[in-house]
């Protein structure tokens, strides 16, 4: 029974360093893609990309984007506005001159903006850009009910 319990907590921290860390190669190919607000929390997107903000889950209209551009920074992705709120991606990241290459200082890293969750996020057009942010409140983090989890069966 110990036996068991021992190989499925080691089996959930092994998913959880291999999934909740599989992200961070790509915040590295975005201008301030560790820095991404959750406009749903006063945290961070860390998963700029995908519906889940640790990184799980099916794309985020920037994402999608982001897969399109081969899943690199190119001027034509930095000029997009993959969640239509009027500004551009990279706008939104701190690169408005789309100038930025991975390892550069982007040239804005405050009042960044997440650019696949349009904002305002109570503005009507922003509602319906936003259908498949659902509400802030059912977005919770697969790493976040991953580490409960764990903590759970420790517990035990």
């Amino acid at each position: 029974m110990m036996r068991n319990m021992m190989d499925r907590i080691f089996i959930l921290v092994v998913i959880k360093i291999a999934y909740c860390n599989s992200f961070q190669k790509f915040q590295n190919l975005i201008p301030n893609g560790k820095n991404a607000p959750n406009p749903c929390t006063s945290g961070l997107w860390q998963g700029l990309g995908h519906i889940g903000a640790d990184g799980g889950g099916d794309r985020n209209p920037f994402g999608v984007d982001f897969k399109r551009a081969e899943m690199k920074w190119t001027s034509n992705l930095c000029n997009m506005d993959s969640d239509n709120d009027g500004l551009s991606n990279g706008e939104e990241l701190g690169d408005p001159d789309c100038l930025w290459t991975p390892g550069q200082q982007p040239k804005r890293t405050e009042n960044i903006s997440h650019p696949g969750i349009c904002e305002p996020l109570t503005s009507s057009t922003c509602q319906q850009q936003n259908k498949w942010l659902l509400n802030c409140d059912g977005n919770k983090d697969t790493c976040e009910s991953l580490n409960e989890k764990v903590y759970l069966l420790l517990s035990l």
